[in-house]
């Protein structure tokens, strides 16, 4: 309720996304911190790093840093 259509306007982004992917997006759309994001689901700070950094490359098909994901997902 809070950010309508933002699912939505992931999946036309990237639609082969994950759950787990999901997750991670609704985060940092929600402004979590790595360590936080990590915690929640059970990882480690530098997986989910990692795992901003590939989201960003998958949606934008650029090459970037975990904090072009955070930028990208607070846009949308």
């Amino acid at each position: 309720k809070a950010y309508p259509n933002f699912t939505f306007r992931i999946h036309m982004l990237y639609p082969k996304i994950t759950q787990h992917q999901l997750r991670i997006c609704y985060l940092v759309k929600l402004n979590f911190s790595n360590d936080n994001i990590a915690k929640l689901l059970i990882s480690t700070p530098a997986s989910v790093s990692v795992a901003r950094k590939r989201l960003y490359e998958k949606i934008t098909g650029k090459i970037g840093k975990p904090e072009n994901f955070n930028s990208l997902i607070s846009d949308l």
